[in-house]
């Protein structure tokens, strides 16, 4: 999926699947320039740690990404803060990152947020929110946020800024 931010610039995720027993996929993000086509940079983010990038929305030069990861004591962001999925790295969690994107070489991350075990399907900016959904294999808690996973599937309003819960459902 190819996203733009302004006429100057374009954004692009993908995903490179493969068969084994179960279904594999895994992300890429690049920055492209609007005007020319031209690479910018491109990030193949690791695949032991991001399983799937599966929605990404552009405001300016900051890109929120939703999708999987998987692992213990990983850092697919560099943040400098490690973290562990759910079941000690064992079960794929959704997530929620926004990455400031203006730099020449690559993304810098403002924020990275777990949802728990499950997956982001879709991440929507409107004014100073995002919107993120996906799904959920049980209890889940983002901050002040707490799900029971009951349903299956979470729908959540964040904050731009911090990545702060203001409200979840499940």
């Amino acid at each position: 999926m190819i996203v733009t931010a302004g006429s100057s610039v374009k954004y692009n995720t993908s995903t490179n699947s493969g068969r084994t027993f179960y279904y594999e996929v895994q992300g890429v993000l690049a920055k492209y320039d609007g005007a020319t086509g031209a690479s910018v940079w491109v990030h193949d983010f690791p695949e032991d740690e991001v399983k799937s990038l599966y929605n990404v929305e552009a405001v300016d030069e900051t890109v929120y990404l939703t999708g999987r990861l998987k692992g213990a004591n990983i850092d697919p962001f560099n943040t400098g803060t490690y973290v562990s999925s759910s079941n000690a790295g064992g079960d794929d969690d959704a997530f929620i990152a926004s990455l400031d994107v203006s730099g020449a070489s690559g993304f810098v991350a403002n924020w990275v947020v777990q949802v728990g075990s499950g997956g982001g399907y879709s991440v929507k900016a409107v004014g100073e929110h995002l919107y993120v959904a996906g799904y959920l294999y049980g209890p889940s808690t983002m901050g002040t946020c707490t799900m029971s996973g009951e349903f299956g599937g979470y729908l959540a309003k964040l904050s731009r800024a911090t990545g702060a819960c203001e409200w979840a459902r499940d």
